[in-house]
């Protein structure tokens, strides 16, 4: 499958790194290649493309760009590059404050939901934002499958993206619609409170 990761931070790599070592095709998207990983991956043989070019190559595109920043990145790059595809957001939209950690869309949206907004011809599935980077493609299976809790509107784009999770060991568990996702963001904000101490 032609897979492109939109965005070359801790997630991106990993991600990128896992699916190319399972087989896949898979293109960074990135506004830097100059920057050092990024030139690493394409030193290594990898391909990286601008956000829109990979997203207009890809099957399926997963994002990974900073959460509050998806729906502009999205919005930039034109709903057309994602008509008919599986998009994974897998971002945790969060603002730092002096004072607190809140959700960057609000208590009554999510990065998810706004997302599919702004992609209406896509079929957005909220998944990944709850695991560690270096374990979202090497979860411990010791004790058996892990589950991953998944959300969207698409039945079939969950399945697809389900299929996709299985053979590195995840069992996914659907939440239900794409609205699901302020649950799994709202894990993420609950835990960075906590580390502020």
């Amino acid at each position: 499958m032609r897979i492109a990761i939109l965005g070359s931070g801790n997630v991106g790599m990993s991600l990128a790194r896992g699916f190319a070592d399972s087989g896949h095709e898979v293109a960074i998207g990135t506004r830097d290649a100059s920057k050092p990983v990024v030139a690493t991956w394409v030193g290594a043989g990898g391909r990286a493309l601008g956000y829109a070019e990979a997203a207009a190559w890809a099957e399926l595109v997963v994002l990974a760009v900073p959460g509050r920043l998806v729906r502009d990145v999205v919005r930039e790059i034109g709903p057309e590059a994602f008509d008919g595809k599986i998009v994974i957001d897998a971002t945790n939209p969060v603002l730092v404050t002096d004072d607190d950690v809140v959700p960057a869309y609000g208590e009554d949206s999510s990065a998810g939901e706004e997302v599919q907004k702004a992609l209406p011809g896509a079929r957005v599935v909220k998944a990944f934002n709850q695991i560690m980077a270096a374990h979202m493609l090497s979860p411990d299976t010791s004790k058996g499958p892990r589950h991953m809790r998944i959300a969207g509107d698409d039945a079939a784009a969950k399945e697809a993206v389900a299929e996709l999770l299985r053979p590195y060991g995840w069992e996914a568990t659907d939440l239900g619609g794409i609205e699901h996702s302020r649950a799994l963001e709202a894990t993420t904000v609950k835990w960075m409170r906590s580390q502020r101490g």
